[in-house]
């Protein structure tokens, strides 16, 4: 198995370029609700995508993709995302995060970008925390514009019970649950497939 980092890395630019085009075209939209006390250092390490929006960042990717986040000596958040090709390749894609306001860890802006050694964050993704398990056992993600959602967990499978909850949250919250496709798991989702074949 080969490790490849240019294409996922240039997808993953190239997919906040239009995140941010979005989130200021969409300006006045009201902000989705986060989490209000998140633990950083309890929300760090490995997580497994369970569903998500597609997008172009993740064209390439067919199997096992997650993210491991971990906390910097400046406070800030290494960011490693990596999946599985159609070729059995793995693509990997590293960048950072911040908090720009300290009081609301759970709102983060992510970048891919590095120009001549330093992290670029115009343009930059919000990564918006709107739930996590009570043992930070899964987390539930979004964008100011509402484009963008994520469903993590830190195993394979997740509760059908839990699932029909988050949709139900991402509805109130102005999403369509069904726009978000289940992600390809070793010992989880086979196929992708909508959300809601999971909890209609």
């Amino acid at each position: 198995m080969k490790t490849s980092n240019s294409k996922l890395c240039m997808a993953t630019i190239a997919a906040l370029v239009l995140i941010s085009q979005a989130t200021l075209a969409t300006g006045k939209a009201k902000p989705i609700e986060t989490v209000p006390n998140l633990d950083l250092k309890s929300y760090v390490g490995v997580w497994r995508e369970y569903a998500f929006i597609p997008f172009y960042f993740e064209r390439m990717c067919v199997l096992d993709t997650t993210a491991e986040y971990s906390i910097l000596e400046d406070g800030r958040v290494s960011v490693k995302n990596s999946c599985v090709d159609k070729d059995g390749e793995v693509q990997v894609a590293n960048g950072i995060a911040k908090i720009p306001d300290p009081k609301v860890a759970s709102k983060l802006k992510v970048t891919f970008a590095k120009i001549f050694g330093k992290w670029i964050f115009t343009p930059g993704g919000d990564y918006w925390i709107m739930e996590v398990g009570a043992n930070y056992e899964y987390a539930l993600l979004g964008s100011p514009d509402r484009k963008y959602s994520w469903i993590l967990s830190r195993t394979p499978q997740l509760e059908r019970s839990l699932l029909v909850r988050l949709a139900e949250k991402l509805r109130d919250a102005g999403y369509n649950p069904c726009d978000l496709m289940l992600t390809p798991q070793t010992g989880g989702n086979k196929e992708r497939a909508s959300l809601c074949t999971l909890t209609q």
